[in-house]
């Protein structure tokens, strides 16, 4: 991404999250300000049904407590006491109830109205609910609201007493009003009107009466249980509702009220406001959008310049300048690429060379030593390590091309990560063989300890993939190594054309030569008398013969590498074992070297009784029989090999 459309994602960015925050701001504020005033018109819608439902039971109370009073009454009451129902259509038409009745002290209906058998029986069918026994026991008047087979009744009580001074009734005057829709609209209709509220009353669970949604009220009841005066938020309809519930009694779900609002309704006239500050907002983006590229091209136009440079520099031209000469930072940014080409142009020799190296430590000490670029090398000593796939080319030949690259990938990746993670120089792969070594300056501890260290982990890894690839049906790969440590020509080899950088030597030949010497005995890792000497404190191996390889006049001892100390020494079995092949495998091999190949055959052979598994031990064995049978002239104790 350029510069010119980072200044303008930085300028849309700004813009656009100052527009987001400003909308999430206003947002928030408005919904917690319609939740505050919606939570605070509940409160007062609740107060006021509250107030007019006690206000229309006193002023029933008050009615029908005057017409108890009336002196006409009172006569009638005292001359006529087993007939009331002249006076129950009267009480209904003054106090606008819908049922009217009188029962006397035994709590009988004396009078009903209406007076048809079916508010008859209604009533005898519900008496016990009325709970006439307060105002006949107590003669106290009291208001309440009943629930009563799925409707909800207001209902007034006045007790009936001959004598004013009397503490009881000798009956009471009930009425009942229906609360139903009718009811409801004259309470709070006004109010539901100007404040969006919608309100329900339930007998139980049944709705008698309201505008609240069926689903919405079934939701907000079973929420809030008996919890009454507190607001609650639903989500009803993929819209958010405000709640809030009144119990009649306390305590008592038998008779209870609902008021909500709609919350997002109340909300629609922000979001209508809301929209049209976004398309404000959109349109000074779209314009300042504007701006910014015409003020984003004039800032990069001269920077650009200095991108077209860097290209030259990546197509290799050195030669490149850049000519602003403002006093501006542009023009310092100018001046400091101009001096940088300088620099890169004197470098240029070394970059070049880089590309001749593959090993990083080796492109390191050439940065640092320069000089090291020359051809030519120096006499040092170091340790070499050749190591070799045992029969490779007879289980190729069984191979397809891929499945070979494949297995052969694996195996060099896998041997050439336990080489670099040991400090050593991977010097080349000769097709499935590979060369190594150890040596400053790139090593900086006992580079024969390593070299050894490194041989047996590559064995533990092989030995892991081998098991891998047995279950897979690869071929069974087994490896050998040969470490040879002496001194060796290291530096720059090769030609102005190409060169490598290697070690050269009779000892980096005799380790290749170490390596070969393994199929013959059947080892694994073969190491040389110096490598031995510098890593026997930290190293087991066993001498295992004195071999003159082909091209070499003289005969050396051969060691095999059989372990670490540091290992052995936490398996005490397996150690005392080791220790044991050791010391037998040397005392046959020292009557071997005096030419008692009798002696020798014999211990040979006691070996490979206890240790059937002795590849070398098998090898001298054999040996010695040949020489049995065929004595060898001039013996020095040193086998010839014939070929590498």
């Amino acid at each position: 991404m350029n510069l010119g459309a980072k200044i303008f994602l930085a300028f849309f960015i700004f813009t656009a999250g100052l527009l987001g925050s400003v909308l999430y701001f206003t947002g928030q504020q408005s919904e917690s300000h319609e939740i505050q005033r919606i939570t605070k018109d509940l409160g007062v819608a609740q107060i006021r049904f509250q107030a007019t439902l006690e206000s229309q039971q006193k002023k029933v109370r008050h009615l029908v407590h005057a017409i108890s009073l009336d002196q006409k009454f009172r006569s009638f009451l005292q001359q006529i006491k087993d007939n009331f129902y002249s006076f129950s259509e009267e009480l209904a038409q003054d106090s606008g109830g819908d049922v009217v009745f009188m029962v006397d002290e035994s709590s009988t209906l004396r009078g009903i109205f209406p007076s048809d058998e079916a508010t008859h029986q209604w009533f005898e069918k519900n008496k016990k609910s009325f709970a006439l026994t307060r105002a006949l026991d107590e003669g106290a008047e009291y208001a309440n609201i009943l629930p009563m087979q799925d409707e909800l009744f207001s209902i007034v009580y006045v007790p009936l007493k001959e004598s004013l001074s009397d503490e009881y009734g000798v009956g009471v005057l009930g009425v009942l009003t229906r609360i139903d829709d009718n009811w409801l609209n004259a309470t709070l209709g006004l109010m539901m009107k100007t404040t969006g509220i919608s309100a329900a009353l339930f007998s139980g669970t049944n709705q008698v009466a309201g505008n609240v949604p069926e689903g919405l009220s079934k939701i907000a009841l079973e929420a809030m249980g008996r919890t009454q005066g507190e607001t609650h938020v639903f989500r009803f309809s993929e819209e958010r509702h405000l709640a809030r519930q009144g119990l009649f009694e306390e305590g008592s779900l038998n008779a209870r009220y609902l008021l909500t609002s709609n919350l997002d309704a109340a909300l629609a006239p922000f979001m209508a406001l809301q929209k049209k500050i976004l398309a404000m907002g959109l349109l000074v983006l779209i314009i300042g959008l504007v701006f910014a590229v015409i003020f984003a091209n004039r800032l990069v136009r001269p920077l650009r310049d200095l991108v077209a440079g860097t290209r030259e520099v990546l197509q290799g031209n050195y030669d490149f300048r850049i000519g602003h000469k403002s006093r501006d930072e542009v023009g310092k940014l100018s001046n400091a690429f101009n001096q940088m080409m300088e620099g890169l142009r004197e470098k240029e020799h070394i970059r070049e060379s880089f590309g001749k190296y593959l090993n990083p430590k080796i492109v390191s000490e050439i940065l640092e030593n320069p000089d090291k670029l020359k051809l030519g090398g120096t006499r040092q000593v170091q340790t070499v390590l050749f190591s070799d796939i045992a029969g490779f080319t007879s289980f190729s030949e069984k191979m397809s091309p891929d499945e070979l690259v494949q297995l052969l990938n694996k195996y060099l990746g896998a041997m050439t990560e336990e080489l670099t993670s040991r400090e050593g120089i991977l010097d080349k792969y000769i097709g499935d063989a590979v060369m190594a070594f150890w040596g400053p300056p790139f090593t900086k501890g006992n580079h024969a300890v390593l070299a050894c260290q490194t041989a047996l982990a590559m064995q533990s890894r092989l030995a892991t993939l081998r098991a891998q690839w047995i279950e897979e049906g690869l071929p069974e790969v087994h490896a050998r190594i040969g470490i040879a440590t002496g001194e060796m020509i290291v530096g720059n080899i090769g030609s102005e054309a190409a060169r490598d950088y290697t070690c050269l030597g009779d000892r980096v030949n005799y380790g290749s030569r170490l390596e070969g010497l393994n199929k013959y005995y059947g080892t694994k890792i073969l190491i040389d008398e110096n490598t031995l000497s510098l890593a026997k404190d930290e190293i087991v191996a066993r001498e295992i013969d004195s071999v003159q390889v082909k091209g070499r006049e003289q005969g050396s001892p051969i060691f095999e590498l059989m372990g670490l100390k540091e290992d052995l020494t936490k398996k005490k079995k397996e150690t005392e074992e080791q220790e044991t092949l050791i010391e037998k495998y040397s005392e046959a091999l020292a009557h071997y070297r005096k030419g008692s190949f009798e002696e020798a055959r014999r211990l040979f052979s006691g070996i490979l009784n206890d240790h059937a598994n002795d590849p070398p031990s098998e090898v001298m064995r054999q040996r010695c029989e040949r020489y049995i049978e065929t004595p060898p002239t001039h013996w020095t104790g040193v086998h010839e090999m014939k070929d590498k």
